[in-house]
């Protein structure tokens, strides 16, 4: 079955998530090294960057896998919007994906 719009909406947000993940990443780089904040920050958009692209994976799986792709994808968009409050919109992609996936039948 086709499944283009949650590939596509699972696709932009992850790919638009990993972009914000890098870039937030550059720039707590650059904070002064006694700075505990710009550890904090690295590590949450690290595991944002990671979640992101196990998003990516999963929407490209959206076709042969419907369901659990739409779990990953929901948890996923949890994730990010967890751990940098900036990805909000990547975040929200993600969630309308995953619950398409989840819920039509087609």
């Amino acid at each position: 079955m086709k499944r283009t719009a949650e590939f596509v909406l699972g696709l932009i947000g992850s790919i638009w998530a990993i972009l914000i993940a890098i870039g937030t990443i550059f720039i707590s780089g650059f904070a002064p090294v006694t700075n505990e904040l710009a550890g904090t920050a690295m590590i949450t958009n690290s595991i944002g960057l990671i979640s992101a692209i196990c998003a990516v994976i999963f929407a490209c799986l959206v076709n042969s896998k419907t369901k659990v792709s739409g779990i990953i994808m929901t948890v996923c968009g949890i994730v990010v919007f967890l751990t940098n409050f900036i990805q909000i919109i990547p975040a929200i992609l993600l969630i309308i994906a995953g619950v398409m996936c989840l819920t039509r039948k087609i």
